[in-house]
């Protein structure tokens, strides 16, 4: 794959500005690969292809274009042993995660949007008329570092597959994998127009994205600072967004809960990826007088989970993405000391070490509104709260800006109860498996509108009321 181009109507060309920026190994620290620094002049370009090529794409059948997509998918799941060595490469993360998390998972994310496409009803009838759900038109597609490629299939498939042509920015950070999906539907036969991809960084593509009056909807996962600039941007031009923003998760655990049970939960969710996962149970939230249990089960749990190589069978973890990244885990650390958190599990990392690893943390006895508490970290940190009671726990899970998911785990009737009061997009209750037909997005700084399933789908969609 030639990475040193971007992909407009149809083709692979250089870049406008003839700049270049470098994708690094986060284990190594040596250079991937160079990708082109686009501009508003590339943007341009790409939105008017996708412009152009819109009525065509729009006029297919639903069942035309899946034909197409799926040919794809079959064309893209032939670079599989490809993807997995590349974004174990360029995102740093162990093959076994990998493999499942962020190749195969993806696959599977397309056939269900695939299956989804060929079953949607587009028109509904009144008695005076019907209700029409109609492509929007140029719909620019901006994705995040942490899952390179899952972001970008959770967002293309749905977009193509109603009748929209796209302008992809994936993460100037991990932009590899996001190459290999745009040369499959273009070999599978996609029109030139209907899908281009600009990399490049966020305060230039994405901002041209953001703020061009040709396109009408923007799709942004990211943090929610971000999320708000995205918004403002759009506004500007009265365009449609959705935005998949931070978390703080909690996972409330109930009397009379397993706490092995619920030290693999939290432990499953906070520390794989390296932490740097939008949806982590952060927050783990036990009885007054359970403290000690947990931390003991958590104990026991953490022995399961070591950062290293991640070509080492032995690591369950790998490096922080980018020393940017690790300098703000690093700090967030420290606060959190600085704050009087109590550091049960772990080790502060040092700044300056050559590799950028986490070994996973686990803190105690900070007060709400300490930092740690509060905000994202993006890293393998767990914060331990504890409450008196029922009522207590519901209102310091609810206690936070964010409201991206949450789990519960105890016995399943009560269980369900709290998980019903809690303020998050998605909620688990004990070892439930996320469906993936299933909506996904947030309450309050998490987010606007949802991803996957039938209603991630419909983002994708206008509706106009017909009357006759």
């Amino acid at each position: 794959m030639d990475f040193s181009k971007i992909f407009i109507d149809g083709s692979w060309q250089a870049g406008a500005s003839g700049q270049f920026i470098q994708v690094e190994n986060p284990w190594t620290l040596e250079t991937l690969a160079e990708v082109p620094r686009g501009n508003k002049d590339d943007v341009n370009e790409a939105v008017a292809a996708a412009k152009k090529a819109f009525p065509a794409w729009a006029g297919k059948s639903a069942q035309e274009r899946a034909d197409i997509i799926e040919a794809g998918l079959e064309k893209f799941k032939g670079y599989r042993e490809t993807l997995i060595d590349l974004e174990i490469d360029e995102l740093g993360q162990p093959r076994e995660w990998t493999s499942k998390m962020h190749v195969d998972r993806n696959f599977k994310r397309i056939e269900s949007f695939l299956t989804i496409a060929r079953s949607y009803k587009t028109e509904e009838k009144l008695t005076h008329g019907r209700i029409v759900r109609e492509p929007l038109g140029v719909v620019a597609l901006l994705t995040p570092w942490n899952y390179p490629l899952g972001q970008v299939v959770q967002k293309v498939s749905p977009a193509l597959l109603a009748g929209n042509t796209v302008v992809l920015k994936p993460s100037q950070t991990t932009p590899l994998s996001a190459y290999y999906l745009v040369q499959a539907l273009h070999d599978a036969g996609l029109p030139a127009g209907v899908l281009n991809l600009v990399s490049g960084a966020g305060g230039e593509v994405g901002d041209a994205l953001t703020t061009h009056p040709d396109v009408r909807m923007v799709s942004f996962t990211g943090s929610t600072a971000s999320g708000r600039q995205v918004g403002r941007d759009s506004l500007s031009t009265i365009k449609k967004f959705a935005l998949e923003l931070g978390g703080k998760s909690p996972l409330v655990v109930l009397p009379g809960a397993d706490y092995a049970d619920a030290a693999k939960i939290v432990a499953g969710s906070c520390f794989a990826n390296s932490g740097q996962t939008c949806i982590a149970y952060t927050r783990l939230l036990v009885p007054e007088g359970d403290k000690e249990k947990a931390i003991a089960a958590l104990k026991e749990e953490v022995k399961n989970w070591r950062a290293g190589d991640p070509r080492d069978p032995a690591s369950t973890l790998g490096p922080i993405v980018s020393a940017k990244q690790y300098d703000k885990v690093c700090d967030h650390i420290a606060i959190a000391l600085a704050d009087g958190g109590q550091m049960v599990i772990g080790e502060m990392p040092d700044k300056r070490a050559e590799k950028r690893l986490v070994q996973p943390i686990v803190f105690t006895d900070l007060p709400a509104d300490a930092k740690a508490v509060r905000e994202e970290i993006f890293g393998p940190v767990l914060v331990i709260q504890t409450y008196k009671d029922q009522e207590e726990a519901v209102r310091l899970a609810n206690d936070t800006p964010y409201g991206l998911a949450a789990g519960v785990v105890g016995p399943e009737e009560a269980a369900i109860a709290v998980a019903r009061r809690l303020e998050a997009g998605q909620v688990t209750v004990n070892f439930g498996t996320r469906d993936i037909f299933a909506p996904f997005g947030g309450y309050k700084e998490s987010g606007l509108g949802r991803e996957a399933g039938v209603m991630g789908y419909e983002e994708y969609l206008e509706v106009k009321a017909l009357f006759y």
